[in-house]
């Protein structure tokens, strides 16, 4: 996932245990002047190891964090479906300070299709997909924050065809106060159909709506068996506002471009304005971004040409009271330097809303295209980097701010991190910057090795750094137009590895860590 001198307040469940003689980084700490606006870091206690263990944080309800747990089946052999074909299913339930406090165990059945887990201010709903002879149905398990049941799953609604888990996309609004239940239905040598069901945040039914358009397509796919809503923050095509009203942001069957569509009120009227991109051209990513109080929407476009290095963005402002496109523009830039067309190193990308200001793209760089690795050769650098408690690449330490889009380098290292800003109105400016920090990540892993997360006009870029041999937590702190805060870059040893890889973020100022240590495994909450 991809989400100064200020202060970190480290935290530690078990304190006698995990600290040992390792009093550095709380001396460290201890000299960093006070800030009112600090960040918190809370660890867990262990919870297994990862050859045996699986563990993924759904979230906190209340006052609790829940995370759910199983043990790995047929060790050695290939796992068909995680949490499926595992043993021991259930949740692990810990408080504010992270004490286990309660664990409850669950199960699967052949005929469940996914889960969803919603956290609430009370409760955790896990809402459970279920196939049928003819039919697909959702029931509903609700708990209290604390693990405690609070009754028999009940139905809340149903389809009427059999359907894949890949097939629904579940939204909340920023309020928490309403839920979306979207169902796309492919029917053969015609027209999708769009099933929704407009919920509660007590799961009763407000609106069910079935409308068939030859425009319509999914906009995005959810993937997983256990998963979340889409929410305010989440980096995606789809927004429901607090009223009800919602948006997609999809594909387009017909014209070059993609399609924003307003679904107005609780009738089968909608809005449908097309964004399209320039000739020659291909959509690589789409984002939207919704402001309740202004009741605006941005839309951020991402293309690219022929060569993936040349790209644009078009971008435009959506008026959900007028039904008006308030803003339209395109930018066009390279991520390279001027002269050259093809990259010399691999590199991921992933294209960021900023709410209410603009959309980042962030792009991570690996290594030279040209390397042969074999399975040899990458477990070899793992072993070398274990036992050395260092990267195989070095970066320098330092963070550059450019006042264009262009690409500024023809080489980049491995673990540099660009980011290019398109502002969504014409008072701001555009700009670039690289991140180029002594850092490190999972090699096996393809996500980008850095969490980035805007907050209160802050860019936040955590990730593993290097502090004097040790591996640490660090982060970047970075303002709207790029420029680094005189918070500057702080450090928590925590004599784990944080794997930002995986980080998911839980609210709207919280984000969730796996941390590895000797192979056992445990969770970090970052809280901003």
């Amino acid at each position: 996932m991809s989400e100064g001198k200020g202060k970190f307040i480290v935290t530690y469940s078990g304190f006698r245990y995990r600290m040992g003689k390792h009093f550095v980084s709380i001396l460290i700490i201890l000299c960093i002047p006070v800030f009112t606006n600090a960040q918190r870091v809370l660890y867990s206690p262990f919870i297994g190891d990862a050859d045996n263990v699986r563990f993924e944080v759904i979230g906190k309800a209340g006052n609790y964090y829940w995370v759910q747990k199983s043990k790995k089946k047929n060790k050695g052999k290939k796992i068909v479906t995680p949490w499926i074909d595992d043993k021991d299913p259930g949740f692990d339930i810990y408080d504010q300070r992270m004490n286990l406090v309660k664990t409850v165990t669950t199960s699967f059945s052949d005929t469940i299709l996914k889960e969803y887990f919603v956290a609430g201010t009370a409760h955790m709903d896990q809402l459970v997909f279920t196939k049928q002879k003819d039919s697909t149905v959702v029931l509903l398990n609700r708990y209290s924050d604390n693990g405690e049941k609070d009754s028999v799953a009940s139905l809340i609604c149903s389809f009427p065809f059999n359907m894949s888990g890949n097939d629904f996309l579940l939204v909340r609004s920023q309020d928490k106060n309403k839920l979306l239940l979207l169902g796309f239905e492919t029917v053969p040598d015609t027209a999708m159909k769009l099933h929704s069901f407009l919920f509660d945040k007590n799961w009763t039914l407000l609106n069910h709506q079935l409308i068939q358009n030859p425009h319509f397509t999914q906009p995005f796919i959810q993937y997983d068996f256990i998963d979340y809503p889409l929410e305010h923050f989440t980096n995606c095509p789809l927004k429901l506002a607090n009223n009800g009203e919602w948006l997609m942001l999809s594909s387009t069957m017909v014209n070059q471009g993609s399609l924003l569509f307003h679904f107005t009120d609780t009738s089968s009227r909608f809005e449908m304005r097309t964004i399209r991109v320039p000739k020659n051209s291909s959509i690589q990513d789409v984002c939207l971004s919704l402001n309740n109080e202004k009741r605006e929407v941005m839309a951020g476009v991402l293309s690219q040409y022929r060569s993936p290095l040349a790209k644009s963005v078009r971008m435009l402002q959506y008026s959900l009271d007028t039904c008006n496109i308030l803003y339209d523009t395109i930018y066009k830039f390279n991520t390279i330097a001027a002269t050259k067309t093809t990259s010399k190193t691999k590199f991921e990308e992933y294209f960021m809303t900023v709410p209410d200001k603009g959309f980042l793209l962030l792009k991570e760089y690996g290594r030279p295209y040209g390397e042969k690795y074999s399975a040899e050769d990458l477990q070899k650098e793992e072993e070398v980097r274990y036992a050395s408690n260092s990267t195989i690449q070095s970066n320098r330490n330092d963070y550059t701010r450019y006042n264009h889009l262009a690409g500024t380098k023809e080489l980049y290292d491995r673990g540099d991190l660009s980011m290019y800003y398109f502002s969504a109105s014409g008072k701001d400016s555009c700009w670039s910057g690289i991140i180029n920090k002594e850092q490190s990540g999972e090699l096996t892993n393809g996500n980008l090795s850095y969490v980035f997360l805007p907050s209160d006009d802050k860019l936040f870029f955590l990730y593993n750094s290097f502090h004097q041999q040790d591996e640490i937590g660090s982060s970047t702190i970075l303002d709207v137009n790029g420029n680094p805060l005189n918070e500057g870059l702080v450090y928590w040893n925590i004599r784990s590895t944080l794997l930002f890889q995986r980080a998911r973020q839980i609210s709207d100022k919280e984000i969730a860590v796996p941390y590895e240590r000797n192979a056992r495994n445990g969770f970090a909450i970052v809280k901003l």
